[in-house]
């Protein structure tokens, strides 16, 4: 694939690339939702450590359950949900 490709894919084609085996595409689902995920965990965690250490640990569990995603709800919500559970 492109990069533009990439770029221009939904969140469902880039869930279905990375079940294919497409690290690109986990990546780019990672910069998509990073940075709201990190302003989510910066408000409940102690420090800058702690929250990169969450995010971090956020996205492995998104990488390693992704074939558990089922798109009856938005693939953001969805981690969203997997951050907030970690930060539990």
């Amino acid at each position: 694939m492109e990069i533009v490709d990439y770029i221009i894919a939904d969140d469902k084609r880039l869930v279905e690339l990375s079940l294919a085996g497409d690290d690109i595409a986990f990546e780019y689902l990672f910069n998509r939702y990073s940075e709201a995920i990190r302003r989510l965990l910066q408000h409940r965690s102690a420090s800058v450590e702690d929250t990169e250490d969450l995010l971090q640990e956020t996205f492995i569990k998104v990488y390693l359950n992704i074939d558990r995603y089922d798109c009856g709800s938005t693939f953001g919500q969805w981690v969203y949900t997997i951050a907030r559970n970690t930060l539990i």
